[in-house]
């Protein structure tokens, strides 16, 4: 990496690809801020980048991560495909981590956030040295096919034949030299016709055996003489030297010279020197012979003079120290000293120096060998430079690599959200991290051999490969998320929102993954939506009860004054059959109170078990014997604040309810327990107040109920019962009261497996004093002001007060209240007033009154209840209240209780 001290005043050519004046300019800002005197180009559009691309030359290039109408991978794929090689950063403030790593695997050289621009001073220095180094590395294998080009065709065009191949006796390569003295075709050849022990007959079989030994041995055979077969069954003579090709024991390549033209002339001449001259003369390696004595050079080969750049002239007669071929001089004498002892060096680097100045490294192996008596150093040298050269730019290129690797490897394994690659063929699992193998349950073995289908309900399959088969016909995956059902190993089904791409891995097409369990976050807002509309149909009911109990107070009324003054026997038992009827209607107006919460509650600190207890003696005749009740209460049951009637009612109902569930009988379980708070189990709701809880189970073995049924049993009028077999009121009444006792209520059923309600109250460590009830007398002489804003409600209740003895005054509003109580001469000694009315409250009325007749009493009533009103605030505690419907008696006997101040 460049230090940051060395590019100051560099010049620098940049492309800016922003669409935001401010940010391009605050980028310039910060390249010119550490030191690059920089010329730049600022573009915001495809047209104008493609355009400038092929008008200039830029040294980098920065681009934004979102654009309009475009984004940063357009343009860098617009970059690769215009085949110019410029560094490519990324500029954005919303670049994520998989967002950054892909984009670097798609060939971005860095990524640098909006809000960290510093960073620039490390990136772009490291970005312009790491594409120079691109570069050389391209020019080396540039260099090094050229190379290899150069020596496919000395092969070719070599007058030595030239086989390579393995000591197996596959020969893979020829060249047309050896083809043509063997009478072989290329066809022959790829068909496997060419064989080394074929090629030699019986007799000569031994030197193919003994120049084996010595490659192995050495890595060179000496020159041999032999025999070959041709295709045509004539022999041939030819002068073999095979030599090893690289490390490897099964490699080699030989070296073939048709010896039939010149035999007759080796008759007159030494055959070992001659045939040594040919392999020596024949050699693409650079051979060379001196005498050890002196160091003189006594013969070199053509590929010698080839390397050295010398003629043959200029170096016979000469050693190579007066020639200046040693980079170090005290390496020749130290290879000597060593020659001299072992008579051979092997593969020796040493830095050689050209007749034009040139420093090249080359491997040099000797040989001892003797002429007439003299001994002499036969010398290989082989040029190693490019190929060191391109080794260590493979090198550093795989360094590179392994450190891009480590760091994908990082941001995937690391990361707390399950993620994984599958094969875009074959569906197959390439690789996952341990976030998914922790939520899926599965080994990194098992997934290994599975598919995504594999995590996939059955159901979802059809529509997961019709997604991927859309998915093919797009450039590339968009990365927007879906939620998908998922299946771990345990077999529970997971809400997973995907984000999802599609990579390239080694030349394989592959899907990479991002995964958020969203299935808490799912039930959740689920339990929301449900909680909100038991809400607004809990405040629907309410609205409905206030003004149902304002009809049901005229008709209770009236059917009471009826009855009072009706001698006939006949019309007065008519008169009792209204009443009854707008008794039980008043009893549909409170189920809806007490679901709307609304209804009037008197607490009372109480056991469950004593509930529990009396309340199964109730239900012995009403459940019937066909239904066995089991009771299981825990022995220190904490106490609970609530309202013994009303949870009995929750008791009652909820076992009536599972009666109806069990028409063949069954059992009905019924259990307490102390749930504390680490103990709580979900409930049907939001998460409740973490606190401890008494825990009331009601368990039946009946039919149980479908989850769309299971959705709305708590709904007002909502029945799965035949017609006339129910209201739909009582687990909707039930749901209010556990609502109202600041309890939470959970419900666990299956067709066919039974169902479970789970109410839970709250513990309560304090006692409350218990609530008295005092009765009182309903007659008097006392003047009282009625005000009630419905006329017939008002009319009826004044009619039936005055048949109690008292003086009543009647006003339909506040105003017309106060104008009367003005009026009035007389005391006036109790106002009974409505609390909700138009233009004026009660509560409203009740202040201004109390300025002008300080010593009245006061009496509310409404279709609401006091409770409710209380935490509205309409109310000071303490207040008198009676709630509608009422009977006139019960009213009466309210009043009394007021008048007399009990």
């Amino acid at each position: 990496m460049i230090p940051a001290a060395k590019i100051s005043r560099r010049p620098l050519r940049a492309l800016v690809l922003e669409d935001n004046p401010a940010d391009s300019e605050l980028l310039i800002y910060e390249l010119r801020k550490v030191g690059y005197v920089l010329t730049a180009d600022v573009l915001s559009t495809r047209a104008e980048y493609e355009a400038r691309l092929l008008e200039k030359d830029y040294e980098i290039i920065f681009a934004d991560f979102n654009m309009s109408m475009w984004n940063g991978l357009e343009a860098l794929e617009i970059l690769q495909a215009s085949g110019k090689s410029i560094p490519f950063i990324i500029v954005s403030g919303t670049v994520g981590d998989v967002d950054a790593v892909e984009y670097i695997r798609r060939g971005a050289t860095d990524y640098v956030l909006k809000g960290a621009l510093t960073r620039l001073e490390v990136a772009v220095p490291r970005a312009l040295e790491e594409f120079a180094r691109k570069r050389e590395q391209v020019e080396a294998a540039t260099a090094l096919r050229s190379s290899e080009a150069r020596f496919r065709r000395l092969i070719d065009s070599n007058l030595v034949g030239i086989a390579v191949g393995q000591f197996n006796g596959t020969i893979v390569e020829a060249n047309g030299t050896l083809l043509s003295t063997l009478g072989y075709t290329r066809q022959d050849l790829a068909s496997g016709l060419l064989k080394w022990p074929q090629l030699s007959p019986p007799e000569f079989q031994h030197m193919h055996k003994l120049a084996a030994k010595q490659v192995r041995a050495t890595g060179v055979s000496e020159s041999l003489q032999t025999e070959y077969i041709r295709k045509d069954g004539t022999h041939v003579p030819v002068s073999i030297s095979i030599a090893r090709i690289d490390d490897s024991e099964s490699n080699c390549i030989g070296f073939i010279v048709d010896q039939t033209s010149t035999r007759k002339a080796e008759r007159h001449l030494h055959v070992a020197e001659e045939g040594f001259a040919k392999a020596f003369r024949l050699s693409p390696d650079a051979l060379s012979i001196s005498e050890v004595k002196s160091g003189r050079i006594v013969d070199v080969n053509e590929a010698y003079l080839r390397l050295m750049g010398y003629s043959r002239n200029e170096i016979i007669g000469h050693t190579t120290e007066e020639l200046g071929m040693w980079q170090k001089p005290e390496q020749r004498r130290e290879l000597m000293e060593k020659f001299r002892v072992e008579e051979r060096v092997k593969d020796v680097d040493w830095n050689y120096r050209t007749k034009a100045g040139e420093i090249r490294l080359a491997l040099l192996s000797a040989e001892l060998i003797t002429f007439g008596g003299e001994a002499y150093a036969l010398k290989i040298t082989r040029d190693i430079t490019d190929q060191r050269e391109a080794g260590e730019k493979l090198r550093q290129s795989e360094e590179a690599l392994r450190s891009s690797d480590q760091r994908y490897r990082i941001l995937f394994d690391e990361n707390p959200l399950p993620m994984y690659v599958y094969d875009y063929e074959t569906l197959m699992f390439l690789d996952v991290n341990g976030a998914a193998i922790r939520r899926y349950g599965y080994s990194q073995e098992e997934l290994s051999t599975m598919t995504i289908l594999d995590i996939r309900p059955e159901e979802e399959a059809p529509k997961l490969l019709e997604e991927i088969a859309i998915r093919s016909s797009l450039p590339i995956y968009k990365r927007e998320a879906g939620i998908w059902k998922h299946k771990a190993k345990s077999g529970e089904l997971i809400d997973m929102e995907i984000l999802v791409h599609r990579v390239d891995l080694a030349g394989r097409q592959a899907i990479i993954c991002l995964a958020k369990d969203v299935t808490d976050q799912k039930r959740i807002q689920e339990q929301q939506q449900e909680t909100q509309k038991l809400e607004a149909i809990g405040q629907l009911a309410g609205g409905v009860s206030h003004d149902f109990n304002n009809l049901l107070g005229v008709i209770m009324g009236q059917a009471e004054l009826l009855a009072d003054k009706l001698q006939d026997e006949s019309l007065r038992s008519r008169a009792n059959s209204i009443m009854q009827a707008a008794d039980r209607g008043a009893s549909l107006a409170n189920q809806l109170l007490a679901f709307s919460r609304k209804q009037e509650v008197e607490l009372t600190l109480l056991s469950l078990n004593s509930l529990v207890v009396e309340t199964v003696k109730l239900l012995g005749r009403t459940l019937g014997e066909e239904v066995q009740v089991v009771t299981k209460l825990e022995t220190d049951l904490w106490t609970v604040n609530a309202d013994a009637g009303q949870l009995q009612q929750v008791l009652l109902n909820l076992a009536i309810n599972s009666r109806d569930a069990m028409p063949r009988g069954g059992k009905l379980i019924i259990e307490t327990a102390n749930v504390a708070k680490t103990e709580l189990r979900g409930t049907n709701e939001l998460s409740p107040t973490p606190q401890d809880y008494v825990l009331l189970s009601v368990t039946d073995t009946g039919d149980g109920m479908t989850e769309k049924v299971r959705e709305r049993i708590f709904e007002p009028f909502f029945t799965t019962k035949a017609a006339g077999k129910g209201t739909g009121l009582g687990l909707a009444m039930v749901y209010g009261i556990v609502k109202q006792s600041n309890g939470h209520i959970w419900v666990n059923s299956e067709p066919g497996k039974g169902t479970t309600f789970g109410v839970y109250f709250p513990r309560h460590k304090t006692e409350l004093p218990k609530l008295v009830r005092q009765t009182a007398p309903s007659w008097g002489s006392e003047t009282l002001l009625f005000v009630e804003d419905q006329d017939a409600l008002r009319e009826v209740v004044a009619e039936m007060l005055r048949d109690h003895g008292y003086t009543v005054l009647e006003a339909s509003n506040g105003r017309v209240a106060l104008e009367v109580a003005s009026r009035h001469k007389e005391p006036i000694h109790l106002v009974i007033s409505d609390v909700i009315m138009p233009e004026m409250s009660g509560t409203e009325l009740a202040r201004k009154i109390k300025s002008v007749l300080p010593s009245v009493k006061l009496l509310f009533i409404s279709g609401y209840t006091g409770d409710s009103v209380n935490r509205q605030g309409d109310l000071a505690e303490g207040i008198a209240f009676v709630q509608k419907p009422f009977s006139p008696t019960a009213l009466a006997r309210k009043v009394r209780q007021v008048l007399d101040g009990k």
